[in-house]
């Protein structure tokens, strides 16, 4: 559709009364009171083109560049063992970029997904090596604004430090993957020997619960970076060391219910595979809405990558026919916790209202991306079966469809704008070439 046919479709919507733009938005929102059942027959505008806002495949990633691809999208897209590989590792290194961009936040989350995917880059044989490498690259590609280089160190010390705490104990990657045999990085040996050294302190009664009460008690003039580093290191090496504990007790409850006779060490164990769908899963709604939560909290403290992802991540949820309510319904309430961002968390303060405020924001910023793809024409799959696809309910939050009235307007108000603005470019632009032409 072009800027001028996309214009002219906005404004006749926008051309109608109140009530009957009210009427388009309801079947999205679904039934919130039984007076509002009558209004459930609307639907949302589509297009000539049977779905499509443009001469492009919506089925493709929005954002099409290396750089802007979410965590996924090369993995979605690969074909053969070898290339699934690769783009298994790219995904996992974009994946642990979200995480560390939503960690920013103070999200505990957030930082257990760090652990999650460095945990799994080891199950799958990933080494250290192979990590930094694709860090490397995907900063080139990125460029130093969006991946700095301090960013690019960060990511890889805390995979660096996941690795470590497994290795420590004892669980064996699969050949060629994990920590090298030797090396003469000073700063990777160091992190070793950190982990190392946590791991002896727990034995002392060293637990996360008490880091987590010593970051809240230091005063902000006390928060030296170095401190705040050293701090969320070893929350790493500790919920490193649960989901290692979690590991291992499944194994030895394998190893007794089969029953065998197993003479070698019990001290090195080989690390068994990802069970269940992994966190680059492209098809898994729980792993789809834990990418949109962890691009949601980075978009909020302001890192641009974190917006493309939670597009492409929306995206990729509304192509699927998953509604808003599938999506946010995947997440825990506990999992919208800050304690930073915009609904921060501190000690004293009202944890169940950030928790809802935090949930409120991500079911509406979805709301927001859905509604612009109905209105542009883009098909979604349920609609013609499923009520309240794009209006979710988050934590028992109050709504109704007044509100909802509200947001499709502007939705539609801001896509004329934005219409009206590309058709001048478009306009300006071959002004200009004619102009050329003539001289």
């Amino acid at each position: 559709m072009s800027p001028v046919s996309l214009s002219a479709h906005v404004a006749g919507v926008l051309s109608l009364p109140r009530q009957r733009r009210a009427r388009l938005a309801v079947e999205a929102i679904g039934r919130r009171t039984p007076a509002q059942d009558q209004l459930t027959v609307a639907r949302f505008p589509r297009t000539a083109r049977n779905g499509r806002a443009c001469d492009r495949n919506f089925d493709e990633p929005v954002w099409r560049a290396r750089y802007n691809a979410s965590p996924v999208a090369r993995l979605a897209s690969s074909t053969g063992a070898e290339q699934e590989g690769d783009a298994r590792l790219s995904a996992l290194v974009r994946f642990l970029l979200l995480a560390h961009h939503a960690a920013k936040g103070g999200s505990l989350f957030a930082l257990e997904q760090v652990i999650a995917g460095g945990v799994e880059a080891f199950a799958c044989g990933y080494s250290l090596d192979d990590i930094k490498a694709e860090v490397t690259l995907l900063g080139m590609s990125m460029g130093p604004r969006s991946f700095t280089p301090m960013e690019q160190d960060v990511v890889v010390s805390w995979a660096c430090l996941v690795m470590s705490t497994l290795s420590e104990l004892g669980l064996v990657a699969p050949k060629g993957g994990g920590l090298p045999q030797s090396s003469d990085d000073r700063t990777y040996a160091g992190l070793r020997s950190f982990a190392a050294q946590t791991l002896a302190r727990v034995s002392e009664g060293f637990t996360l619960q008490r880091v987590l009460l010593s970051q809240q008690m230091t005063p902000p003039e006390e928060r030296t970076p170095a401190l705040m580093l050293m701090q969320e290191n070893t929350r790493i090496v500790l919920l490193t060391l649960q989901v290692a504990q979690r590991i291992r007790t499944t194994q030895l409850v394998n190893e007794f219910v089969s029953d065998e006779d197993d003479n070698e060490d019990s001290h090195d164990v080989p690390m068994p595979p990802p069970a269940g769908p992994g966190v680059v899963d492209p098809d898994n709604p729980r792993s789809v809405a834990v990418r949109v939560l962890l691009s949601f909290i980075g978009l909020v403290i302001g890192a641009p990558v974190s917006l493309r992802s939670f597009v492409d991540e929306a995206h990729r949820a509304y192509r699927k026919g998953w509604s808003a309510q599938e999506v946010v319904d995947n997440l825990k309430e506990e999992e919208f916790v800050q304690t930073r961002g915009i609904v921060p968390t501190v000690a004293g303060s009202d944890r169940e209202l950030a928790e809802k405020i935090n949930g409120v924001l991500i079911s509406r910023f979805l709301s927001l991306a859905y509604m612009t793809w109905a209105f542009a024409g883009v098909e979604f799959p349920g609609a013609k079966t499923m009520e309240g696809w794009a209006w979710p309910t988050v934590l028992g939050m109050p709504t109704d469809a007044v509100e909802a009235s509200n947001w499709s307007t502007f939705v539609l108000s801001t896509m004329k704008k934005e219409a009206r603005r590309a058709s001048q470019a478009a306009a300006a632009g071959s002004s200009g070439q004619q102009q050329q032409g003539e001289t």
